[in-house]
């Protein structure tokens, strides 16, 4: 707009331009970041950042002799005439020694319980309460039957899985009378029959 007395140009900005503006710089600001992403996904790792993240960090004690550099052997030389008959094998290097100081293993899992094989169970009807595939995650609710005096025996199936089985029971009364108690004390309401 024109300013008669001194001929100048005035702008006026209303809101339709201010969130015009804001939407401009919102979108400039995605593209930056994207742009960001797109530079440090496609940028290869350092060897050092890599075995900072792979390799577990653990604490030697303060007592520990610094780590010795391992000495190594001469290299062989290589064969320039190979027998007739045989392909040439190439020739590794041997290690180099390395400045670290030596890592402890990791612990070892604990075993996990043995579990019995199809044959062990006795003959009779079960009801399956539950399926696993570790007989670890299988002893919980073995336990909590066992402690509410039900017959548990653990199977692992053809399926691969470790079946927690209630029973052996022999009539089709003890049976019905099993099924009863896995709903009313321990809320599993769609045991399997086996």
């Amino acid at each position: 707009m024109k300013n008669d007395q001194t001929g100048e140009y005035e702008l006026v900005v209303g809101n339709p331009q201010l969130l015009s503006a804001f939407v401009v710089v919102v979108l400039l600001c995605a593209a930056a970041f994207v742009m960001g992403y797109e530079v440090g996904q496609n940028t290869p790792r350092s060897a050092k950042a890599q075995a900072d993240t792979t390799a577990p960090v653990v604490s030697q004690p303060a007592t520990a002799p610094p780590a010795q550099p391992a000495e190594t052997a001469p290299a062989q030389p290589a064969e320039t005439n190979p027998p007739s008959g045989e392909a040439e094998k190439p020739v590794e290097p041997p290690p180099q020694p390395t400045t670290q100081p030596a890592r402890e293993a990791p612990a070892a899992p604990a075993p996990a319980p043995p579990v019995p094989q199809a044959a062990a169970a006795p003959p009779g009807s079960y009801w399956q309460v539950a399926a696993y595939n570790r007989a670890a995650d299988a002893q919980p609710i073995a336990q909590t039957l066992k402690d509410g005096n039900m017959p548990v025996v653990l199977r692992q199936g053809p399926d691969g899985l470790i079946h927690v089985l209630v029973g052996p029971y022999s009539d089709p009364a003890s049976l019905s009378k099993a099924r009863d108690a896995l709903v009313s004390q321990f809320g599993i309401h769609d045991p399997i029959r086996k």
